[in-house]
């Protein structure tokens, strides 16, 4: 029988199929948070490949493999820590590379997460251990993915030419987009309104319109009854 989670589960048994752990988790694997609430009630059921489905959804779901794994009732006392597993944390710092915090910490020394991180996030940078602030590689990485970046570099790198460039060009590029998507949001709000305008011009000319076909008809009727009359 196939498991049914929505944001809650019902209560089946273990041991449960190989069709059961897929569904649970495309589930997870939908939404990472959902990775904690499963934890809570469910902890038998959760495996390492479930959890690296829910970091790869949502990397910042790394902050709950901590609660550990048991994976038969009989070996409920048993935990295993996924933050210390590098595969996890390799996957959940490439989909969000501030998920860097919740890593152990001999992953903030670890280069190759650390330039994963970056790559995605380059604030991450200020998260890392202080000895990639004077990494080149590693600060070009970060202000190439984000100009502001360069307040989290070392003194000697700030000052690099390169560096400088680099995050100038990534921080203009980044205001011009900001730019762009403002003036696109007011042409539109001013073609809604215009649109608005023009609908409403309409409907009162229509109205005007409708009340002086009221009017004539009944200055019709007045004069054919005032013909009758005489």
């Amino acid at each position: 029988m196939v498991l049914r989670y929505s944001d809650s589960r019902p209560d089946v048994d273990l041991p449960y199929t190989e069709e059961d752990k897929k569904y649970l988790k495309e589930w997870v694997g939908e939404k990472g948070g959902r990775l904690k609430l499963l934890l809570i009630t469910d902890p038998a059921r959760v495996d390492r490949d479930i959890v690296l489905s829910a970091v790869r959804q949502n990397g910042l779901a790394l902050q709950y493999a901590f609660l550990g794994l048991r994976r038969r009732p009989e070996d409920f006392s048993v935990e295993e820590d996924l933050r210390d597993d590098r595969k996890v944390v390799l996957a959940a710092v490439t989909q969000n590379g501030l998920a860097l915090e919740h890593a152990h910490n001999k992953f903030l020394l670890d280069r190759k997460v650390v330039l994963a991180a970056v790559r995605q996030n380059g604030l991450a940078l200020e998260i890392a251990n202080n000895k990639f602030r004077k990494d080149r590689e590693v600060v070009l990485a970060a202000v190439i993915q984000n100009g502001l970046a360069i307040k989290f570099a070392s003194d000697l790198l700030r000052d690099d030419n390169e560096v400088i460039a680099r995050a100038f060009r990534t921080h203009l590029s980044r205001s011009g987009n900001t730019k762009t998507k403002k003036t696109k949001s007011k042409k539109t709000k001013s073609k809604k309104n215009k649109s608005k305008k023009t609908k409403s011009k309409k409907t009162k000319s229509k109205k005007t319109k409708s009340k002086k076909t009221k009017s004539k008809k009944t200055k019709s009727k007045r004069k054919r009854r005032g013909k009758n009359n005489v």
